[in-house]
């Protein structure tokens, strides 16, 4: 069994006569808001085609198990991530896929994301009303923002962190997230999940190909609503992700 996919997912390694395969099995029955497999697979064909992604092989029609190309290289660390010359190969990956000519797939929607996850929360009773009503107005504020910026989307892989980048160049695997969406939404996901690249948005915004105050703005935004969508996804996992109401503040939507 391969690391990564936490509870969501079991990855194997497969060696075979005909060579070495990765299966993707999905453990999870809850719904994922914010993934949809058919989606996946249609993003990740078209990354792979621009040599950004394992290749599919053959896959359940809603992704429930994927037979990819297996793919040498070591998973990233945190650590990789304080390395400056890790960063530019990772923004220059990033860049690529960007400006790839976007699939007809859904953009990023807030609010579905949203109340899919408020849905959860709520079938288990884990929280009280007040803290999900101020999660929810903060998403949609953030969202608002995010809309009058009118920003083209472009494809994003959606769910980026170290588990998901393999070797030096590097590679993406786990496109279960990837949707349309501004281009600094795939970084925002980074800097959500390794608060310790804050110093170094500006070196990610370049590698990206992106820069200057307007992009650096419309990252912090999008910062704040992946602290949105993760706090509520903890929630909506149970006590073992956490379930104090105050779990993370609504970000500031001012």
């Amino acid at each position: 069994m391969l690391d990564g996919g936490g509870a969501q997912n079991r990855c194997l390694a497969l060696r075979t006569g005909a060579g070495r395969f990765v299966l993707r099995l999905r453990l999870s029955t809850l719904p994922r808001p914010g993934a949809d497999g058919a989606q996946e697979l249609q993003c990740q064909r078209l990354a792979a085609a621009a040599g950004l992604a394992p290749a599919v092989l053959d896959a359940a029609p809603d992704a429930n198990w994927v037979l990819m190309e297996y793919v040498e290289g070591a998973m990233w660390t945190r650590q990789a991530l304080a390395d400056p010359a890790r960063l530019e190969a990772l923004g220059a990956r990033l860049a690529l896929l960007h400006g790839l000519s976007p699939p007809a797939v859904a953009a990023l929607d807030v609010d579905a994301i949203v109340q899919g996850q408020l849905a959860q929360i709520r079938a288990r009773g884990g929280v009280d009303g007040p803290a999900l009503a101020r999660l929810a107005a903060s998403a949609a504020a953030l969202s608002a923002r995010i809309g009058a910026a009118g920003v083209p989307s472009v494809l994003n892989h959606g769910d980026l962190s170290v588990a998901n980048l393999l070797g030096p160049r590097p590679m993406l695997v786990d496109w279960e997230y990837a949707q349309r969406a501004d281009p600094v939404y795939d970084l925002a996901c980074l800097v959500a999940y390794y608060p310790e690249l804050a110093g170094q948005q500006d070196r990610l915004l370049g590698a990206a190909d992106l820069g200057g105050a307007a992009a650096r703005e419309r990252l912090e935004t999008h910062v704040a609503l992946f602290a949105v969508f993760n706090t509520l996804w903890r929630l909506a996992q149970g006590p073992a992700h956490g379930d104090a109401a105050g779990l993370v503040p609504a970000p500031s939507a001012e």
